[in-house]
């Protein structure tokens, strides 16, 4: 089993950088952030595929990760890059350090924290830590989805994520199943499965059930004031349009207090 793991880990981390794109949310961040050198944090940061982008732009950057798989692309772009810093790290675990300018919740985070929390503690503890990490009149850049209700996700059936063929030509699909979901929790429960065909082994699969909150711009507003932060702009995208119950992306910018 620790074999396929490794295996199902390398063959997503190579289908996400190939099928993700980050671009949109790398273009509205730098246009934010446009005229100065900052020093920026991004939790989470995958392979790389937003702070890599933010350094080669002039910013020092550091990036952390649990996914040694993903971290293989975030550390083959700092290898070209002297002023962005990968490490290894659980989010919800490690200090943040401090007296960053600039904190990224990106890629809608808050909704995809893989960990065996209560999942709105683990919401919490993220901005609780963004704070933390922050200098006084700090940004913290947050995006995530908050559909108006969550009735689609407990339709029944199954929803292709990732399929393809990485490059050690292990063919895999990532599907979602079989969701239930509570409009007044504002909880999702659903499955995962994992599909896999490696090219000198037999293929497997493997079934995960997973839960995540959806929060409403309500809820996270009031926990981004607890935890010490006022809203200084609020989009329905990256483009900058109006935020409006029509947008399921939630894009803010938060100073620390």
């Amino acid at each position: 089993m620790i074999v396929s793991n490794y295996l199902l880990e390398d063959w997503y981390a190579f289908l996400y950088e190939q099928q993700e794109d980050a671009s949109p949310i790398v273009t509205h961040i730098a246009r934010r952030l446009s005229g100065e050198k900052l020093s920026i944090l991004e939790p989470a940061c995958g392979g790389g595929k937003i702070c890599g982008p933010l350094a080669e732009a002039g910013h020092e950057v550091t990036g952390f990760d649990c996914n040694a798989s993903m971290l293989r692309y975030a550390r083959k772009r700092a290898s070209a890059l002297p002023n962005l810093h990968i490490d290894q790290a659980d989010m919800l675990c490690r200090d943040w350090g401090e007296d960053y300018d600039v904190v990224l919740l990106a890629s809608n985070l808050m909704n995809n924290i893989d960990t065996d929390w209560e999942y709105k503690q683990a919401q919490k503890k993220l901005l609780t830590q963004a704070q933390r990490a922050l200098k006084p009149d700090g940004l913290l850049f947050l995006d995530f989805d908050c559909p108006s209700s969550l009735r689609p996700f407990a339709e029944p059936g199954e929803w292709v994520c990732f399929e393809g063929r990485d490059d050690q030509e292990t063919f895999g699909r990532y599907v979602v199943v079989n969701g239930t979901s509570n409009d007044h929790s504002r909880m999702v429960y659903y499955s995962r499965r994992y599909e896999l065909r490696p090219k000198d082994a037999a293929p497997f699969s493997c079934t995960v059930r997973k839960e995540k909150h959806f929060a409403t711009l309500e809820w996270m507003g009031a926990q981004l004031y607890r935890a010490g932060f006022t809203v200084e702009a609020l989009y329905g995208g990256y483009g900058g349009e109006p935020f409006d119950q029509g947008h399921r992306r939630c894009v803010l910018w938060c100073r620390r207090c």
